[in-house]
């Protein structure tokens, strides 16, 4: 039957990680609801994601995941710890307690950001808008506390603030 699932309370848990979904599935055709993440070592899923992974996150979502791939709504509330994903310019920015909120989505045009947040010492930065094949307009701000953190050729604080228009084949900056 293709008539919605209700789910109170799933979870898949083991010492290392807690998987938690509480919500509606619609076969064929996508999950709505809560998600919860906690995981002590992110190591375990690097087979899975294909990449090097390192570090401890414990995040909470809530929204609409599509089955196709191209559909995701979802706002996110949570923090990481290390967070490691093999590219040391990132790692870098990542190291220490990382804050993660607000909301994103995607869709066949694009992605879309509504007060996305990445915080801590090394980085703050905040997406709002757009970025679409139909159009973008996206505003975006980064600072960094030091630039050394990702490039050996630079340092101290350094700050970006952009809007991006127009459309996919002639953003404006």
């Amino acid at each position: 039957s293709d008539a919605p699932l209700q789910v109170d309370t799933a979870r898949i848990e083991n010492p290392n990680t807690l998987i938690g979904f509480a919500g509606q599935i619609t076969p064929w055709t996508s999950i709505d609801g809560e998600y919860t993440l906690r995981a002590q070592d992110l190591a375990a899923f690097a087979g899975l994601a294909g990449r090097e992974l390192d570090g401890r996150v414990d995040l909470k979502a809530e929204g609409k995941i599509g089955f196709s791939g191209q559909e995701l709504g979802l706002t996110l509330d949570g923090s990481a710890t290390d967070l490691a994903l093999g590219v040391a310019q990132v790692d870098g920015l990542l190291a220490g307690q990382t804050q993660l909120s607000g909301g994103v989505a995607r869709d066949e045009g694009g992605f879309s950001f509504d007060n996305f947040k990445i915080q801590n010492p090394q980085i703050d930065a905040n997406l709002n808008g757009a970025y679409a094949t139909s159009g973008q307009q996206l505003v975006a701000s980064v600072a960094l506390a030091d630039v050394a953190v990702v490039t050996d050729r630079l340092a101290g604080p350094v700050r970006l603030d952009a809007t991006v228009t127009g459309t996919d084949g002639d953003p404006q900056v």
